[in-house]
């Protein structure tokens, strides 16, 4: 059923996502990390191409889950393809809302319990969760109704009770909490109650169900959510280690830096291991924390070159979402070039011929995510979102990855596209 889903399903995934420059929705995870200030373009240097993975002696390595966000908005039903339904440990099924009377309501009618059933006979050990979305920055997916809805007691016990019928009638594994965001200390009270009664219910289903939740990067995510209350009910935490820098609409920089690069690259402190530093000392378990990739495109427009290949300098912020991982390597075929900053650990695209500067996960960037989540002894990486990778090879090189073969070759040859 997935193989012939995927067929059909493929030409109105097309048709939706449109060329390369469609406008597509923000994505439901942007942290809105502080703005740069300007800066001069540094004097970077930029590998010639990839250079060969040299794994951390004193890092141990071996298997950790794997985790892919599927928006049910943009690809209809269920259609990941069989080899990556076997690679994954947890999908997270986007999204479920909340409706403006308290009910929910699923992003697509076209999910059926066949089609999870089928891909958990695939992968027996695969946990597939609905994804509760609330967003109050602008009114999508719900707004102020997710926060109505966790209110107060009654309220819960309903929210709990509906998502119950849910994932008993589609065979849902459990749910992750995605809250875009609490907006007051009020909210983030409830969301803690919240979570304690969604454990309760679960637990009530029976063994094996599990609670997640989504949590912004940074010690940012902290002044949000209440992030140790969530984390005592919840099995893992989905960290958001990307679009760290996203809300600056002149200085470009790297959106999902590895380290901070201090004084040169001034991320303040926005970097993966930075972020992974700070959950710990705040008393969230290593083990519960998943570190996210986002495989999506920040794009910036009227970009000159400078002397750093658009790195760090001025030009105009344009939408979320307007490229995807899946088209980088025809982008690079053309007139983008991949550039790698050894320092931060991130790669930029940049296109002269059209002045536009890109930055995203890749490859290189979620393999050393991978060696990030070992060195801390994390419990894995997610993937957001399997929409903006579908018809690649990503998830064979993460899923080896994460087996503990930290050299196993990326999906693709980035070494020929980087420029100097």
């Amino acid at each position: 059923m997935i193989k012939k889903l995927t067929a059909i399903l493929f030409c109105v995934i097309i048709t939706l996502c449109g060329c390369a420059n469609s406008d597509l929705p923000a994505p439901e995870t942007e942290t809105g990390a502080p703005a740069l200030q300007t800066t001069a373009p540094p004097e970077t240097e930029t590998a010639d191409a990839d250079t060969e993975f040299k794994p951390d002696p004193s890092v141990e390595y071996k298997r950790r889950l794997l985790a892919v966000y599927y928006d049910g908005k943009w690809s209809p039903g269920f259609t990941m393809t069989e080899d990556d339904v076997k690679r994954s440990d947890i999908v997270y099924y986007l999204s479920i809302y909340v409706q403006g009377d308290d009910s929910i309501k699923l992003s697509n009618d076209r999910l059926t319990p066949e089609m999870i059933a089928e891909a958990k006979a695939l992968n027996p050990g695969l946990k597939i969760l609905a994804c509760l979305v609330g967003d109050l920055r602008d009114g999508r997916n719900g707004g102020r109704e997710f926060a109505n809805a966790v209110s107060n007691d009654g309220k819960r016990a309903d929210l709990c009770a509906a998502l119950k019928k849910v994932m008993t009638e589609y065979g849902f594994d459990g749910a992750d909490i995605d809250w875009e965001y609490p907006s007051d200390a009020v909210d983030r009270e409830n969301e803690v109650k919240f979570a304690a009664a969604l454990r309760e219910t679960l637990d009530g289903m029976g063994e094996g169900y599990m609670l997640t939740a989504a949590i912004p990067s940074t010690a940012w995510g902290f002044d949000m959510h209440d992030v140790a209350g969530i984390a005592e009910y919840c099995d893992y935490l989905n960290i958001m280690t990307y679009d760290h820098h996203i809300n600056d609409a002149e200085t470009l920089h790297h959106t999902a830096p590895c380290n901070d690069g201090t004084g040169k690259y001034q991320t303040r402190g926005y970097s993966n291991e930075q972020t992974t530093q700070i959950f710990i000392e705040r008393g969230v378990p290593a083990e519960k924390l998943i570190l996210g990739c986002g495989l999506y495109c920040l794009e910036w427009r009227d970009v000159p070159a400078g002397d750093s290949h658009g790195f760090n300098m001025l030009g105009t912020r344009a939408s979320n979402h307007t490229y995807h991982y899946r088209e980088l390597e025809q982008l690079c075929k053309g007139s983008f070039k991949r550039y790698w900053d050894p320092t931060a650990k991130a790669a930029w695209y940049y296109s002269a011929e059209n002045r536009i500067y890109l930055s995203c996960d890749d490859d290189e960037s979620v393999r050393v995510k991978a060696e990030l989540v070992n060195k801390y002894d994390n419990a894995g990486l997610m993937i957001f979102s399997y929409y903006t990778i579908r018809g690649r090879e990503l998830l064979r090189s993460v899923r080896a990855w994460l087996d503990g073969d930290i050299t196993y070759p990326a999906s693709v040859d980035w070494s020929k596209y980087t420029g100097k």
